[in-house]
């Protein structure tokens, strides 16, 4: 046999060899067949940039603005024209799965107004968390708030963009409703 050639077979095989001791110790070491004594809580493997296991739906339900929600969410008066100075409230409904008996659900918002430019507009750190444990395959979440349109909101056509995200799911849909001011 050729020396470079014999060479070069010597050393994928090592190569082949390297690899697969590798991957049995760490196959080892997640089944906890061998115990490490790490000094943190992060896993020994990041295996999050894998697509396994992380399927599910994330999905607006319905989104309505309303003059009055209660407690309960209930919209009172379901409405797409407001005044000036009035409170606009708004609940939407958003479906999730869950990821191994757990939901969690975040939701951010901003408002543009009909020249285009945006007028409200909720940062990361005021972002609103919401999470549970479930044991239904997915859950709808209900979320409400309202913001203050004042004197100055020129009239016409708003627009309210929701984004909500799922974390575990690694997730996120944005939905966009209008409503009008006169």
């Amino acid at each position: 046999m050729n020396p470079k050639a014999n060479l070069a077979l010597q050393i994928f095989l090592w190569l082949i060899t390297i690899v697969l001791t590798t991957a049995v110790i760490l196959l080892l070491v997640k089944y906890d067949v061998l115990a490490v004594n790490a000094s943190s809580e992060e896993p020994i493997i990041a295996s999050d940039f894998l697509p396994l296991g992380r399927g599910g739906s994330l999905s607006f339900v319905d989104i309505r603005f309303c003059q009055l929600v209660d407690e309960n969410y209930v919209c009172y008066n379901e409405e797409e024209n407001f005044i000036s100075g009035d409170k606009v409230y708004v609940v939407f409904l958003a479906k999730t799965s869950n990821y191994e008996g757990t939901v969690t659900l975040s939701r951010n918002y901003r408002l543009i107004n009909p020249l285009g430019k945006t007028i409200v507009e909720m940062d990361d750190k005021n972002e609103y968390s919401f999470s549970m444990d479930t044991n239904k395959d997915e859950e709808t979440i209900v979320f409400s708030d309202y913001f203050l349109t004042t004197e100055n909101y020129i009239p016409g056509e708003y627009i309210l963009e929701l984004l909500v995200k799922n974390p575990l799911l690694n997730k996120e849909i944005i939905a966009k409703k209008a409503f009008k001011l006169i």
